[in-house]
């Protein structure tokens, strides 16, 4: 009888031990989720920011450049200043895909598709090459980071280094 009560005590022992080790498993996996939660909240709190002020930069840009440049009513890119800082001529897509999304920065691949009349995976194209030209990265928005490159570069007489 004292062997059966000391194994009987081990077992328990042991059970108490794995459930205190579930318990904490169990605990750190959660507090573990709620980090990673927040921090993915606040990225994403940042990352909204970061394009609303870009938004709100290219809003400006285009009211400074009607006010002071034109007397029309609509913003126009400078295709060849846009040419003379990338060091090689848009082609027609790329331009047309920018004028799309002059007038509409937050514009979706699929509606800038049906606008230019290309495939999705034309447009993704087409912009992933336009990234690379104007050196868009490391961003969330780019669409949105790439149109106010395209604005900044149009709006401003740049001094190209040929060396």
């Amino acid at each position: 009888h004292e062997n059966q009560l000391q194994f009987e005590n081990e077992k328990a022992d042991l059970k108490i031990k794995q459930v205190k080790r579930t318990f904490s498993l169990i605990l750190g996996l959660v507090v573990f989720l709620l980090l990673a939660s927040y921090l993915f909240f606040l990225k994403n709190k940042k990352n909204r920011q970061q394009r609303n002020l870009l938004l709100e930069e290219i809003r400006l840009l285009k009211n400074q450049n009607l006010s002071v440049v034109t007397n029309d009513e609509k913003f126009e890119l400078n295709r060849e200043k846009l040419d003379s800082y990338i060091r090689k001529s848009l082609n027609e897509t790329d331009w047309l895909i920018l004028q799309v999304l002059l007038a509409n920065p937050t514009a979706m691949n699929k509606e800038i598709s049906e606008k230019v009349n290309l495939s999705i995976d034309g447009v993704g194209s087409s912009l992933r090459r336009m990234y690379d030209y104007f050196d868009i990265h490391d961003t969330k928005y780019k669409k949105v980071a790439l149109l106010h490159k395209v604005i900044k570069v149009s709006e401003f007489k740049l001094q190209i280094d040929l060396n």
